[in-house]
Parts: C-alpha cells; sequence; structure tokens
C-alpha cells in the first residue's frame, strides 16, 4: 500500500482516538454538571417543612451521576491506554493496516472503573454533596422543620 495513505489513516486513527477521548471527558464533566443543578433543584424542592422527610431521594441523582462519571472515566482511561500503546506502535514501526482499521476495547474496562469509583477527579465531589444535603437535613430538623 501507499504510505501516503497509510500515514493518512494512521493520522486519522489517531484524530479518532483523541476525539473519543475527548468526548468521554466532557459527558463525564456533564455529569458533575447536571449532578450539581439537578441536587440543588430538588434541595429547593424536597427542604419544605412538608417535605423534609423525603430528603433521602437527593442521594439517588448523586449515586447515579457518580456511577455515569465513573464509568466515563473509566472508558477514558481504557481509550487513553489503547492510544499509547498505538503510539507505542508507531514508535516501533509495529502498525499494520488492521491496526489503523479498528478499535477494540480490550483491557482493564472494569478495573479502570472501579478506580473511577475512588478518584480524585469523583470522589470528593460526590461525597461532598451528599454530606452538604444531609447537614441541610439536620439543620432544618433541628430549627423545627
Amino acid at each position: 500500500m501507499d504510505n501516503k495513505l497509510e500515514m493518512a489513516i494512521t493520522q486519522t486513527h489517531i484524530s479518532t482516538l483523541q476525539n473519543i477521548i475527548a468526548r468521554l471527558s466532557n459527558y463525564s464533566m456533564s455529569c458533575k454538571t447536571w449532578a450539581v443543578t439537578i441536587v440543588s433543584a430538588l434541595c429547593v424542592v424536597i427542604f419544605d417543612p412538608q417535605k423534609i422527610t423525603y430528603f433521602y431521594i437527593i442521594i439517588i441523582p448523586i449515586s447515579i451521576f457518580w456511577l455515569f462519571d465513573c464509568y466515563y472515566l473509566g472508558l477514558e482511561k481504557t481509550f487513553r491506554e489503547i492510544y499509547i500503546e498505538f503510539l507505542v506502535k508507531i514508535k516501533n514501526n509495529d502498525t499494520n493496516i488492521c491496526d489503523d482499521m479498528k478499535i477494540v476495547l480490550k483491557g482493564k474496562r472494569l478495573i479502570n472503573f472501579l478506580k473511577a469509583l475512588i478518584s480524585i477527579s469523583t470522589t470528593p465531589l460526590y461525597f461532598a454533596l451528599a454530606i452538604i444535603v444531609f447537614l441541610l437535613f439536620i439543620i432544618l430538623r433541628t430549627n423545627g422543620c
């Protein structure tokens, strides 16, 4: 095959991987944004004196967005590993057209997800949201609501 064509395919493959990683990063950021927004809105609605007993419902969106965020971060880590592995193959002149034409999700997807559960970019935010909700509940309960 023509060397220029192989180079173009390789560059497209690298660009595709970079775009996937960027999208997953944006999805993760969107999870954080939506979590804060929805939890804030639920706090306004549920911390009404008549509805205060339903405060535990707020934990559901916190948990769901935390899991989605960790899922996206785990996938991002997996694609970063694929990206780095591909760059090493290029450096060693060990690529072929089959490597450039497909992206196979292999590796430690579950391990990357579990690492994201305790990541510095996810855990503090979602625990802080849960603690704030709990503290608001305690404050409102002690004030006679």
